[in-house]
């Protein structure tokens, strides 16, 4: 399989996330410590130009400024990491889901 501009992005964000919520969940982090954490997780395969790969990567810093102001999953068991979830009905896809998540025995889907 070949990763493309997007695979990456959602590649680089998951791992992100996951290695904020696995490794630093009883911490408070600044901004800056986050998106350390996205540059050390970040892959560059995939984009056709430096330009393009600046553009993805201001969206997924845009992505951690969202999750620094407002971290809705803080607390939570990870259960499930980068599988996708497709419902399908007379053979049409009508949802999905990327990341699962047990918060107090339900689970919410992002």
């Amino acid at each position: 399989m070949e990763i493309n501009k997007y695979l990456s992005l959602d590649i680089s964000l998951h791992k992100t996330l996951y290695d904020i919520n696995k490794n630093y969940s009883n911490s408070v982090l600044s901004y800056d410590a986050l998106l350390d954490i996205l540059n050390i997780n970040w892959l560059s395969t995939g984009y056709q130009s430096k330009h393009e790969e600046s553009l993805f990567r201001s969206y997924a810093t845009n992505v951690i400024k969202l999750y620094f102001l407002n971290p809705l999953d803080k607390g939570c068991d990870i259960l499930l990491l980068d599988k996708f979830i497709t419902f399908k009905e007379d053979f049409n896809v009508i949802g999905g889901s990327k990341i699962g998540q047990r918060k107090h025995q339900s689970y919410h889907y992002l």
